[in-house]
């Protein structure tokens, strides 16, 4: 529920950003009480209903085929300089299937895409978000 796309297209080659995303996408959580993908609850909702439990492809599915939800969408009170930390962490460049699993010059290309759209690693994260929190006097 927690994992960035990358996690399934590209898992041999994961790296800090993808954890940068995984660390933001659990606070979502605590602040908003949903997660990320709109789609995790509902799929969830649906399996309870059943009384059965969702498997790997199941969640693989939604985080595929949905776009993260701004989190101000849910917590409009949200002050905007957190928001956007949070929103930066979950930034989701789209990054293609590898062509081939051994092909390390794509998956150091994409190292650089994360690292440039996220955070390269969970301190500038904590950092950042330190930041725009003592900004909005929160």
């Amino acid at each position: 529920m927690y994992w960035p796309r990358e996690h399934i297209t590209q898992y041999r080659y994961l790296n800090p950003p993808t954890d940068v995303f995984s660390i933001a996408a659990v606070f979502y959580k605590m602040l908003t009480g949903d997660y990320v993908r709109p789609g995790l609850s509902v799929m969830l909702k649906q399996f309870r209903e059943r009384n059965q439990h969702p498997g790997l492809p199941h969640f693989t599915r939604v985080i595929m085929s949905e776009k993260v939800r701004p989190i101000r969408a849910l917590l409009p009170a949200l002050p905007a300089p957190v928001a956007d930390v949070l929103d930066k962490a979950l930034c989701e460049p789209e990054l293609p299937r590898l062509a081939k699993e051994d092909d390390a010059a794509f998956a150091a290309r994409t190292l650089v895409e994360l690292k440039a759209r996220r955070f390269p690693e969970a301190r500038a994260f904590r950092d950042s978000l330190k930041k725009a929190i003592e900004a909005s006097g929160v």
